[in-house]
């Protein structure tokens, strides 16, 4: 082959990598909904609440790129799910959308649909608190849905008893957010799961009083480019993407969210939903114990036709058992009382001219 061959052919290989890549990035990824699982383990997590469900989605942005259809392919994912709690963590509409009654409706609709028997909860985004209008007309679209939006508050997440979670939730580090007064009421003993939209607020919140944190706004830069993104927002500059341990102190988690912003496309950061399962520490190493155990070997069973044989030093054999003058003593017998052994029974003398029988 020809070096102008061999040229031409790798040309041709990488105009149809980067061919599949634009593909895929403006059509597939924007409507490609992925699911990310993690466990959360902690000593502080009841076990009233031990393999509860937590599904987190954010940034709907509803109105520009994503409408109706798009969005019912979310609410049907997360109630395939079948999830025990659900959180929306803000920005319902795109900032370059303008609500309406009529999407104000549909929204409502469809997040009337989604299943979550502990209940569904929300913060709100940047884009939904534009002004004190916008935000109140904001909190009756997530009402109508059945979502209780927190605003700078904590609320106790139960299960079947009285053990709980606390929840907390923050409005955007943009708009409103408040730590001192969402936090005034939550316990140093609660496992403490925060919210809020804008991730650099993590930086802003007790530590000692947070245990997760989940934030959104971000997209993970919607498209990544390993060294840059294309979307980048304020109070997402020093967090943007993945998970993040915050001074050791608690992990900071930041969903991609659904929607995008700018341009429908993705590269790199599928819209997601993220599923947290809660796990208490001691039941979780019990089951550890458990499964490591070794399994019992079964005892051999003798031959066919093969007398079982004698255990040697046996305390508890039957002859021991019934005599009831032994002590156990951490492997060695003793006798309370003696046994004398029984004499032979003497033997008998055939009578003479005795018939055998048969």
């Amino acid at each position: 082959m020809k070096t102008w061959q061999k040229v031409l052919i790798i040309i041709l290989s990488l105009c149809l990598i980067a061919g599949y890549f634009a593909f895929d990035a403006f059509f597939i990824a924007p409507r490609r909904i992925t699911t990310r699982r993690t466990d959360i383990t902690n000593v502080k997590i009841p076990n009233q609440l031990d393999d509860v469900q937590i599904l987190f989605f954010a940034d709907l942005d509803y109105g520009t790129y994503v409408d109706e259809a798009r969005a019912q392919k979310l609410i049907d994912h997360i109630n395939n799910l079948a999830p025990d709690i659900v959180i929306f963590g803000g920005d319902l509409y795109d900032t370059d959308a303008v609500p309406n009654e009529n999407e104000n409706e549909q929204i409502s609709r469809l997040f009337r649909q989604i299943k979550a028997p502990l209940g569904k909860f929300a913060v709100l985004g940047d884009s939904d608190a534009r002004n004190e209008e916008t935000a109140a007309a904001m909190v009756r679209v997530l009402n109508n849905g059945d979502f209780e939006v927190l605003r700078n508050q904590s609320i106790n997440l139960h299960n079947t008893g009285s053990q709980s979670i606390t929840l907390v939730g923050l409005d955007s580090g943009l708009s409103g957010f408040n730590a001192e007064q969402a936090y005034s009421t939550v316990s140093h003993t609660a496992y403490v799961i925060a919210v809020c939209h804008t991730p650099d607020s993590a930086l802003n919140v007790p530590a000692d009083l947070t245990d997760y944190f989940l934030a959104a706004h971000s997209h993970a830069g919607q498209v990544w480019y390993l060294f840059g993104s294309l979307y980048e927002q304020p109070l997402a500059e020093q967090f943007f993407r993945g998970r993040q341990n915050i001074n050791n102190e608690f992990f900071l988690d930041i969903t991609s969210g659904f929607g995008t912003r700018m341009y429908d496309v993705r590269f790199l950061t599928s819209c997601e939903v993220a599923v947290y399962t809660l796990h208490n520490l001691v039941i979780q190493e019990e089951v550890k114990l458990e499964t490591e155990a070794p399994a019992e070997e079964p005892a051999e069973e003798p031959a066919e036709n093969e007398p079982p044989a004698e255990e040697e030093n046996d305390v508890w054999s039957e002859a021991y058992d019934e005599s009831e003058t032994f002590e156990y003593y951490g492997g060695e017998e003793e006798t309370t009382e003696e046994v004398p052994a029984e004499e032979p029974a003497a033997e008998e003398t055939p009578p003479e001219n005795s018939e055998e029988t048969e």
